[in-house]
């Protein structure tokens, strides 16, 4: 153990924490976590994470002993890459996005390691704000007010913060310390900063076309307009899959049905091209 706790000190740069702006009030998230509810009951709710941790702030917040914060799926599940959107409800204009990975004393590495951070617009690209590892949580004893991990997103307006673990085996830090697997990821604390004013979000929706594309459009008559099938007001490409269009599959036996190209491939089927019937 005293041979972790050296090691890990050089992972982690102590600090203290200010941000500028207001923190910014998640209003709900989407994750490929099998422990979803505790994303909200313990990441971004206003006890500061942990169920005893008092006052909100994080200078009274002691970022420790936060049990069941993970955001990934067990070992059991899928493996990683795993991920937590974080939703702001409309959009703002950011100035700071403030991580505590994290640290219970008897789980503590199974703190995120290699993540990607991305932020967008509803109905937007994404622009990758962060690409690489993310300290090790100081962990009981050592400065816990101190994140993990503090980034500068000034002058960027986005309605929601994504944040995307790495592969196996470098998705937490459990694979570099310790020689058995374990594929949980955990966080203990997100908090987004920037202008408590929202900015709204522009009126566009999904548009699905024949091709199985998706474009993101202003309205559904402007979808009906460009020859597509609205999706929907409220819907966006990033979380829509656009059927494909179906056409002859042709199989050894000598039968033939109509399916979309890919399930006749993965069926042993060959596709006879678009519109064959």
């Amino acid at each position: 153990m005293k041979q972790w706790i050296c090691i890990f000190s050089g992972l982690f740069v102590a600090g203290s924490f200010s941000a500028s702006a207001e923190r910014l009030d998640i209003q709900t998230h989407t994750s490929s976590g099998e422990h979803d509810t505790y994303l909200v009951e313990y990441t971004y709710d206003d006890s500061g994470m942990s169920s005893d941790s008092g006052a909100a702030d994080a200078g009274n917040d002691t970022h420790a002993d936060h049990a069941y914060a993970d955001m990934a799926v067990l070992k059991s599940s899928a493996p990683p890459p795993y991920f937590v959107e974080y939703d702001l409800g409309e959009s703002h204009a950011l100035t700071r996005l403030v991580i505590w990975n994290y640290n219970a004393s008897t789980w503590w590495i199974q703190g995120i390691k290699k993540a990607t951070i991305e932020v967008r617009e509803f109905g937007g690209d994404s622009e990758q704000v962060y690409d690489g590892n993310i300290l090790f949580a100081p962990g009981k004893g050592a400065d816990p007010t101190a994140p993990s991990l503090n980034i500068d997103l000034t002058g960027i307006t986005a309605r929601f913060v994504r944040i995307t673990s790495g592969s196996a085996p470098y998705q937490s830090w459990w694979s570099t310390f310790r020689s058995d697997s374990n594929l949980d990821v955990a966080l203990s604390e997100v908090r987004i900063y920037g202008d408590e004013t929202g900015l709204g979000n522009a009126i566009k929706e999904a548009c699905c076309f024949y091709s199985g594309d998706c474009s993101n459009l202003e309205s559904t008559a402007a979808c009906v307009d460009a020859g597509g099938t609205p999706q929907g007001e409220g819907t966006e490409c990033f979380t829509t899959v656009c059927p494909l269009p179906t056409e002859a599959c042709c199989f050894d036996d000598g039968t033939c049905s109509e399916m979309d190209p890919n399930n006749c491939t993965t069926g042993g089927g060959v596709p006879q091209g678009m519109s064959t019937t």
